[in-house]
């Protein structure tokens, strides 16, 4: 037994044969102690009492908890995604590119020599002199003759006096004058311009469609589950019948 138990290891195994173990043991002390013993009881009783010991054999309900493996199927909904290409309508922005001449003037520079004729005018300066009237005011003194009172009454005295003064004398003197300017020379320059004219188009566009393909697929679930067994171990119990020496009728005790 020992053996098988340490070679299994398991609990439930342990369990099953250390009650194999009990078994084989109460048949082996029933065969051992099934003979009646006889022994003098006569030292410990004055009287002097003879005894029989019997062994019964009696069974005892006992219990243990076992393991049994309890297995469920369940289906469980598993979905994989799965990818499709469909045309579906659709107004799509579409652009065309048209070109449109612009034109715009450009100057260019150019320098040419241009010359004219004018007459220039030369001046120096001459002293000469010039008559200018010269006027003071004076006051004169008029008394009346009645009252004797006289007053001052202004009176203008001119003189004319000379005056040097600086004349300009001036000549005109023909003269070329020559110089190169600058010229502008228009020049019309054009170039196409790209433009878009855009518009919504109803058009079969292919388009990517994600489903979803679901099937059941069964799974097994187990578990161990406890369960009271009842079993019954036969127990070996003495018995002991007495006897006093001398009497016919033994005595139970």
């Amino acid at each position: 037994c020992i053996q098988t138990i340490q070679m299994r290891g398991s609990n439930h195994f342990i369990m099953t044969y250390v009650i194999c173990c009990l078994v084989y043991l109460s048949i082996f002390v029933l065969l051992v102690f099934s003979t009646p013993t006889f022994f003098d009881d006569k030292k410990g009783n004055k009287n002097g009492v003879k005894c029989i010991l019997f062994y019964d054999k009696q069974y005892e309900v006992r219990e243990k908890v076992i393991y049994i493996t309890k297995c469920a199927t369940m289906y469980k909904k598993i979905c994989q995604p799965v990818s499709t290409i469909q045309l579906q309508n659709a107004y799509v922005n579409e652009c065309k590119t048209n070109y449109i001449e612009s034109c715009h003037t450009s100057y260019s520079v150019v320098k040419e020599m241009s010359c004219k004729n004018y007459q220039k005018e030369y001046c120096d300066q001459i002293s000469s002199t010039q008559h200018q009237q010269n006027c003071v005011i004076a006051y004169e003194k008029k008394c009346n003759s009645y009252d004797g009172k006289c007053i001052l009454k202004p009176k203008h005295k001119c003189s004319t006096i000379p005056v040097p003064i600086i004349v300009k004398n001036c000549n005109n003197f023909p003269k070329k004058y020559c110089h190169t300017p600058n010229k502008s020379i228009p020049k019309t320059i054009c170039r196409h311009i790209p433009t878009q004219n855009c518009g919504k188009i109803l058009k079969n566009i292919p388009r990517k469609v994600e489903k979803k393909i679901c099937s059941k697929v069964p799974s097994t679930n187990c578990s161990k589950v406890p369960r009271t067994k009842t079993f019954t171990v036969p127990v070996i119990v003495p018995r002991k019948v007495c006897e006093k020496v001398g009497e016919k009728k033994s005595k139970k005790y």
